[in-house]
């Protein structure tokens, strides 16, 4: 239940929230993911974070080079989670970079 309410805020509050903490927050899960609890966080979460950069993030976000690290680093985490993880993983880099 409660990741429903979080993709939910996620995709309401999108324009609310800059770049830098937008890769914290990709960098949080990442951290989650090395500790283990990654997978508390239901399929449906991580990929709305994955679109939401993928859609607007040229539009909504100004990243930094160490954003763009966190990103690298926090999305390379996660990914691999999703049921079609090259589906994601081409874009993502090639959006980052």
């Amino acid at each position: 239940m409660v990741n429903k309410y979080l993709v939910e805020y996620i995709s309401q509050n999108k324009k609310e929230i800059n770049g830098a903490e937008y890769a914290n927050l990709v960098d949080q899960l990442s951290e989650a993911k090395d500790a283990g609890f990654l997978n508390i966080y239901d399929n449906r979460l991580i990929e709305r974070i994955v679109q939401i950069f993928l859609k607007d993030h040229q539009e909504l976000y100004y990243f930094s080079t160490k954003d763009i690290l966190k990103l690298l680093k926090g999305f390379d985490a996660i990914l691999p989670q999703l049921e079609q993880p090259e589906k994601y993983a081409h874009n993502v880099r090639q959006n980052l970079i």
